[in-house]
This record gives C-alpha cells, structure tokens and sequence, in this order.
C-alpha cells in the first residue's frame, strides 16, 4: 500500500496478489480493509485505486470461462470487501458483458482481465510518497 500526496489530493494505491484459497482470501481482503481504514484515518481520502491478480473474481459466470453456473454469480467475498469499502469494479463497469482473459491454462479455462485502467496525475511541487509494509 502507498499513500500518494499531490498537493491538496490524497491517494491511496493498492497492489494484491490474491491466494489461490477462499479462506486466505477473506483474510487478505479483512487485512486491506482494516488497513484501508487506518489509512484514511490520518489520510483522509476517496481515491483509493486497486489492481493486481486477485485470483478470485466478482462474477464468477460473466468473468471466468468455462463458467460453472449458467447465470450471474456474485462472489460474496469480493461483494462484501467493494460494498464495506465503498469501492466499485471499474474495468466490468467500463466493459459490461466483455469477454477478455489475461491468461489461458493448456485445458482451456481461463482467468479475467481484472486490471484495466489508466490514471494521470500532474504532479505538483509538494508532493509526498509513504510506503507501507506488505500485508501477507
């Protein structure tokens, strides 16, 4: 996690490497949110931006192929960590029924494009950079 002053603006950046477990997943995501709340504590902020590989998706049938259900399928774990941290899927938004994968195993399943999306900042003459620790 960085918290990233330009003048007046306060973001917060966040970079997961998701597990491959539900367990650990929740915990992970409980850790950020914590540690998402102790951020804005002292840097007040309602730009937050997340990326990375996350290993588990929002909706299960629209963004994994072969799908295991034949309809939406909401992921409560990641349901859960957006609506307590009033945070929004931007790429799905962005992208709505779009079907595009970052990778492909030999038996032809795949994993979503979960990170898409572009951020410009001018950065002005009193800006600030603070790095925090690893969470797992």
């Amino acid at each position: 996690m960085v918290v990233l002053k330009v003048d007046s603006h306060v973001l917060i950046l966040v970079n997961v490497y998701g597990y491959r477990t539900i367990p650990q997943n929740k915990q992970v995501l409980e850790n950020i949110s914590n540690a998402l709340s102790e951020l804005k504590r002292f840097h007040p902020t309602d730009f937050i931006l997340m990326g990375g590989d996350w290993n588990i998706t929002p909706d299960e049938w629209e963004d994994w192929w072969p799908s295991r259900f034949d309809s939406f399928h909401y992921n409560s774990i990641i349901e859960e960590f957006t609506s307590e941290n009033s945070l929004a899927y931007i790429w799905r938004k962005i992208n709505t029924g779009k079907k595009q994968y970052s990778w492909y195993k030999p038996t032809g399943t795949s994993n979503p494009e979960l990170t898409t999306g572009l951020l410009q900042l001018h950065l002005g003459s009193s800006s600030q950079m603070f790095q925090f620790p690893k969470l797992h």
